[in-house]
């Protein structure tokens, strides 16, 4: 889309144009922190309850929960695959979590992750359960079928559609 006067929005004019949407950020970066700056951004336009900030990277995450444990984030990489590991061998009960959010594939290495026992599980521990890249129509309504709190899609028109029909 070069040349085509499309650009990419800086986040605060997000957060100026749809006040009423809610948003996963994500932190792809370790160093330099970007945090202090990320929920100062949060805090001015009283996004507290619209963002869950998101990173695979555990200590981004964990600098979010100590300036801010108010605010809401997904489970780093290990921390997901902990989750995972447990209730594999049906011990989620005790996981104790951090986050508020799994935000997983639905399948990883050819094998199926999300299954409607996972989705309670997940549940069970109050945590939301986002699936990414599913791009499927038939995938998407299975997903809903099971219960999941949200998916994210490269292809957010078919995911419109699964949910109006």
């Amino acid at each position: 889309f070069r040349g085509q006067g499309i650009k990419i929005p800086f986040l605060e004019e997000l957060f100026k144009r749809f006040p009423h949407r809610k948003f996963v950020v994500e932190i792809k970066q370790t160093m330099p922190a970007i945090e202090e700056l990320l929920i100062a951004l949060i805090r001015k336009y009283h996004m507290e309850e619209k963002v869950i900030v998101a990173s695979e990277h555990y200590d981004p995450l964990a600098r979010v929960r100590t300036t801010d444990p108010a605010l809401a984030t997904n489970l780093s990489a290990i921390e997901a695959r902990t989750f995972y590991t447990l209730f594999r061998v049906k011990l989620s009960a005790f996981y104790k979590s951090s986050g508020d959010a799994l935000q997983i594939p639905d399948e990883y290495k050819g094998e199926k992750v999300v299954t409607p026992g996972l989705v309670k599980a997940v549940h069970k521990k109050g945590l939301i359960l986002h699936i990414w890249r599913v791009n499927d129509p038939q995938e998407m309504k299975q997903l809903i079928d099971y219960g999941v709190d949200g998916i994210i899609t490269d292809y957010p028109d078919r995911l419109v559609e699964v949910i109006s029909k």
